[in-house]
């Protein structure tokens, strides 16, 4: 497990000012309950897993990615909390809050006052997760069968800090395993399939990380300093590094990312 350091405090510093508050109180919390649900979740007392979604005027794409969600996990006792951050004014698109609640029920949904950012949002779900283990997952992933198990045993041993699946796009073709980091601070995806089952990386795009919740919250989790930008999962992964803990794609879990489909 990571240990809290300076710089995990000053960055949960930032991110403490950025939200102008305490994590734990934040956001008005409701669980959608449709009388005819297009996607239901199962209520769960106690989640092995909390599955964290950020969106930002979100179209119908959300639902397509719960309801993937809702068949493919099997037997897994989890939770999904939706972080839903309003779209700028004039944007005269079906609400996203709106639309999960005529359309799901069993979901968390945490309302918040603005937009927080991709690292804002994912920050506070991971303080409304009661699970010891969490999925952050960009609202425009598509899970594949069998994509959560594996990533979730990867994170069984103790050096592995952040486990991600291989990213695929619509066609299947191999979006990202991973990504590699030059001298320059410039990002290339690794589109080759990985060779081993466990393909150790520098970074792997956060539209899916598997972590644990533990690990985030010492680390401080991502810097509001990359707010409205990009890079807070590099930033991330490479303070993962700095604790010892490792990145990796696990071959066996496959996730289809869209890349910004509304």
């Amino acid at each position: 497990m990571a240990a809290m350091d300076a710089v995990a405090l000053d960055v949960r510093d930032r991110m403490l000012s950025h939200l102008g508050g305490d994590l734990a109180a934040f956001g008005a919390e409701t669980v959608t309950a449709a009388p005819g649900p297009l996607v239901r979740f199962a209520p769960v007392d106690e989640p092995a897993v909390s599955i964290i979604t950020v969106t930002y005027g979100t179209g119908p794409v959300i639902v397509d990615a719960l309801a993937a969600l809702a068949t493919t996990l099997g037997d897994t006792a989890y939770e999904v909390v939706v972080v839903d951050q309003p779209p700028e004014r004039g944007d005269r698109a079906l609400p996203t809050a709106t639309r999960l609640k005529l359309l799901t029920s069993g979901v968390r949904l945490v309302a918040a006052e603005r937009n927080y950012g991709f690292g804002g949002g994912n920050t506070i779900g991971v303080a409304h997760a009661r699970a010891p283990i969490v999925v952050l997952l960009n609202p425009d992933a598509v899970v594949t069968p069998g994509w959560l198990d594996p990533l979730v045993a990867a994170l069984d041993d103790p050096a592995v800090g952040i486990a991600a699946p291989v990213l695929l796009n619509p066609d299947g073709s191999v979006q990202e395993a991973g990504q590699t980091l030059d001298r320059r601070g410039g990002t290339a995806p690794i589109t080759a399939r990985p060779a081993e089952p466990r393909n150790d990386v520098t970074y792997a795009s956060a539209a899916c990380w598997a972590v644990r919740r533990a690990d985030y919250e010492a680390l401080g989790g991502f810097d509001p300093l990359y707010h409205p930008a990009y890079f807070e999962d590099v930033d991330l992964a490479l303070r993962f590094a700095r604790a010892g803990l490792r990145t990796v794609v696990v071959a066996a879990s496959a996730v289809v990312h869209h890349h910004g489909a509304g």
